[in-house]
């Protein structure tokens, strides 16, 4: 981990509820780079693209999903694919996932982590993570790790609960960042940051060594797309709390 200074800027407003809950199959497939159902018992979890397989370290487990079956990790379980795939270097993209924790104890200031990409630091490394109180965290270095243009904002209010599924989005949308969960475009604090973690390509899961930076508990229906989402596509993947898996339809 390198140390890096925080600087808090103003609350951003959140957008209203969105209620659409129609699925739109052809506009959530442009742009997908990965998509996990996160369906298997064990071992590796396939991407339904077939371009990002996931290794399983430590024997990974599986538990009812939000739709079918999801992974469990911990603290020493957790997924992983190296490279810089999944790096975006100051253009958009959107991360989505369900999360269901069985504890956010201890969490570092980061969150435990959901998923993250981190190549050293290096320029378009990112972080989806869920803060002790339940905050969701979403950071984004556009340039290099000791640039102060990184990105780190926060929900100001507990949004994830323990033994929930919770569907939460980190996007980047024409520069602009937002947090979602459960369809809903949350207030977040914003702030530079040029701390980092590691060279260790893309992990679900996993932050880095110790409790406090792991997922403990079940993720499910996990995509990555090279563009920021629309907000109507944020609703269809919600799904009026349903969820909506590949191929959208």
């Amino acid at each position: 981990m390198h140390g890096g200074s925080i600087v808090h800027l103003p609350l951003h407003g959140a957008l209203a509820p969105l209620t659409q809950s129609s699925k739109v199959p052809s506009s959530l497939v442009s742009g997908l780079m990965a998509y996990w159902k996160l369906e298997e018992a064990s071992g590796s979890r396939a991407d339904v693209l077939g371009v990002a397989t996931l290794t399983d370290n430590n024997s990974v487990t599986s538990t009812t999903g939000k739709i079918g079956d999801a992974a469990v990790t911990t603290n020493t379980r957790f997924l992983s694919r190296a490279g810089t795939a999944f790096q975006f270097a100051g253009v958009d993209f959107t991360i989505s996932a369900w999360a269901n924790p069985t504890t956010l104890v201890g969490a570092n200031a980061l969150g435990r982590c959901v998923c993250r990409c981190s190549n050293g630091d290096a320029t378009g490394d990112w972080i989806l993570g869920v803060t002790a109180d339940g905050g969701v965290s979403g950071y984004h270095w556009k340039s290099a790790g000791t640039d102060a243009t990184g990105r780190h904002i926060t929900t100001t209010t507990a949004l994830v609960s323990l033994t929930t599924w919770t569907h939460v989005v980190f996007r980047r949308s024409s520069g602009t960042y937002t947090i979602w969960t459960n369809g809903v475009s949350r207030v977040f604090t914003d702030a530079t940051s040029s701390s980092g973690f590691g060279n260790v390509g893309y992990q679900m899961g996993r932050m880095a060594a110790g409790a406090g930076f792991a997922w403990e508990g079940a993720l499910d229906e996990t995509g990555i797309w090279n563009r920021g989402i629309t907000d109507a596509e944020v609703a269809s993947l919600y799904n009026a709390g349903a969820g909506n898996q590949y191929p959208f339809s």
